[in-house]
């Protein structure tokens, strides 16, 4: 949803007291605070048309307006932008406005999504459980079979999406070691709905089998035991 006109200006530009209903002191803005500094905006793309205005404006000329106030403030700042969706084709469809998208894009990095970043969804379930036992108060951790089963699923959600399926995990499992068991639910969802389960198991194996001097790295590489590893190159006839 988009962010509502009147918070986005309050927040980033502050308010004078009085200048709207609830507004009962003056509030500093995200830019008073920027100033000097790096101003982040995530969600861009979530941003109004008559929002998306007045963000041109204050890039260009570093000037705004408090919300209730005439006079004009600066704010000499870097601004970093995030969003997930593309602004290109909201460019296209007119809800994001050209002239903005283009003083934006000085400089993108572009971060893959979950489901093309391959084994680097190994290395961040295993930061996620540490985050989790944390904030519960318990130590668990995640199988090797667990691993490997979360680089068979779809996660259009991205991050949060992943997070929710390890908590869930950790809260459905009494035992220390979380197993493939607990994601059963989750996958055989994904693989109804979206794709060949057994397929992205073989192209997983196949790019470790390619990447690795060895299979004890591949297997390293993959999550799994040896054992495993070679259990999946007899079953899809792999060298």
């Amino acid at each position: 949803n988009a962010i509502p006109q009147n918070l986005f200006e309050s927040i980033l530009f502050g308010h004078k007291k009085g200048s709207f209903t609830g507004a009962y002191h003056d509030m500093e803005g995200l830019l008073k605070k920027a100033d000097g500094g790096t101003l982040f905006l995530d969600e861009i793309g979530d941003l109004n048309i008559e929002s998306q205005v007045k963000l041109l404006r204050l890039i260009d000329n570093k000037e705004y307006y408090p919300v209730g106030s005439n006079k004009a403030e600066f704010s000499n700042f870097r601004l970093i932008a995030a969003t997930n969706k593309n602004l290109e084709s909201a460019v296209k469809d007119r809800i994001f406005r050209s002239d903005l998208y283009y003083r934006l894009k000085t400089g993108c990095l572009y971060l893959p999504a979950l489901n093309e970043r391959g084994t680097d969804i190994i290395v961040i379930a295993r930061e996620l459980i540490k985050k989790i036992s944390r904030k519960f108060n318990e130590e668990k951790k995640l199988s090797d079979d667990f691993l490997f089963e979360l680089q068979n699923m779809q996660f259009p959600g991205n991050f949060r999406q992943l997070y929710s399926v390890i908590e869930t995990a950790f809260l459905k499992n009494s035992n220390k070691t979380i197993t493939r068991e607990s994601l059963l639910n989750f996958s055989q969802e994904n693989t109804k709905n979206t794709f060949n389960f057994n397929s992205i198991k073989e192209m997983n194996i196949r790019n470790a089998l390619s990447s690795a001097d060895s299979k004890s790295n591949a297997a390293k590489l993959l999550g799994i035991s040896r054992a495993q590893l070679y259990k999946y190159i007899k079953k899809f006839g792999l060298k």
